[in-house]
């Protein structure tokens, strides 16, 4: 007899056998279930009342859960339910507008693409740094906020409002002067950076700049003759801000 735990993970489960999975006494398999990209709505309804806190996750943040279920899970007792829902793509307006009541979520409903623009023009104030940088990278979020955060005083803010896809040139030009230069490295690293905010940014004072400038395809062949001969430095760790 298969091992209900593996047979979960096939992918190729049809919904009778993936509902008769999800009464399995094993929690690990009804938390696979609840992983599978083909459960049923209705096996996920069912799942979204498990004993268990780590199924019960699972269907919070799962695209193909019942928006009235996912209206129940925003009232769940786990902190750690609340915060899948809150990152759920597919998770109703209303909903994040609620959980966006919460400190400890606010950045998870800020970064999630499904937010309301008056939630996010609302977090694009908020006090927590981490929940206005979230609102900052949002393409949702309305212009307006975005250019409140392009002054706002935290470094980091400014540096994810440079990698949001939808900044306007006239944002793109306005970053590119930023004082500090992890925000002009964020709009050089851009592959819709504007050719002539490329140009200006090649002779950048930073070095990390420069670099970003050179390893962007779409700079303007004049720019990248002009920084041929420069030598630039490893990175030494991806989690780590240079210093100029």
């Amino acid at each position: 007899m298969p091992d209900a735990s593996n047979e979960a993970l096939d992918a190729a489960l049809g919904p009778e056998v993936l509902a008769r999975l999800a009464e399995d006494p094993d929690a690990d398999v009804r938390w696979r279930v609840a992983c599978h990209a083909a459960t049923p709505p209705e096996v996920l309804a069912a799942l979204a009342r498990d004993a268990e806190v780590d199924v019960r996750k699972q269907v919070a943040g799962h695209p193909s859960t019942p928006p009235q279920v996912l209206r129940r899970l925003a009232g769940d007792d786990a902190a750690d339910v609340r915060y899948w829902l809150a990152e759920n793509r597919s998770a109703p307006p209303d909903v994040l507008e609620r959980l966006a009541e919460e400190p400890r979520l606010r950045s998870a409903v800020a970064a999630n693409p499904g937010a309301p623009p008056d939630v996010l023009e609302r977090l694009a104030e908020d006090r927590h740094l981490w929940a206005r940088a979230a609102a900052a990278m949002n393409p949702r979020t309305p212009r307006a906020a975005l250019e409140k955060l392009a002054d706002d005083p935290e470094r980091e803010v400014r540096v994810r409002l440079a990698s949001n896809p939808v900044l306007w040139p006239a944002m793109q030009e306005r970053l590119a002067v930023d004082e500090d230069y992890g925000v002009r490295r964020g709009i050089a690293s851009r592959s819709t950076a504007l050719p002539d905010v490329l140009a200006r940014l090649a002779e950048d004072p930073s070095v990390w700049v420069r670099k970003a400038v050179w390893l962007n395809p779409h700079t303007p062949a004049k720019a990248r003759v002009a920084l041929a001969a420069e030598t630039f430095p490893e990175e030494a760790s991806t989690n780590i801000m240079f210093d100029d």
